[in-house]
């Protein structure tokens, strides 16, 4: 199973649920920091260079068609957030 962690909350949940060796997580820039990727162990992380937004449909879509690039018939859990007005975002 692959992960896409849009926020830090996502990622450190994403990385608790991810079992090593199996999954695998990409995350958006704004996610993690340069620094704390570069420094990260365990689980295996792919970070995009750059932020991927929960409202901004090209920036999912995008995201999805380069993981799907990678990982080829594996499923996608995509982080959401419930909005205000309790519709996913």
């Amino acid at each position: 199973m692959v992960f896409l962690a849009l926020t830090p909350g996502g990622l450190q949940d994403a990385i608790s649920m991810a079992l090593p060796g199996r999954d695998y997580i990409w995350c958006s820039a704004s996610a993690i920091s340069t620094a704390a990727f570069q420094e990260h162990q365990g689980i295996e992380l792919t970070r995009f260079t750059e932020t991927v937004l929960f409202d901004n449909e090209d920036d999912v879509a995008h995201a999805k068609d380069v993981i799907a690039e990678h990982h080829p018939d594996q499923r996608v859990w995509i982080e959401a957030a419930q909005n205000r007005y309790g519709s996913i975002a």
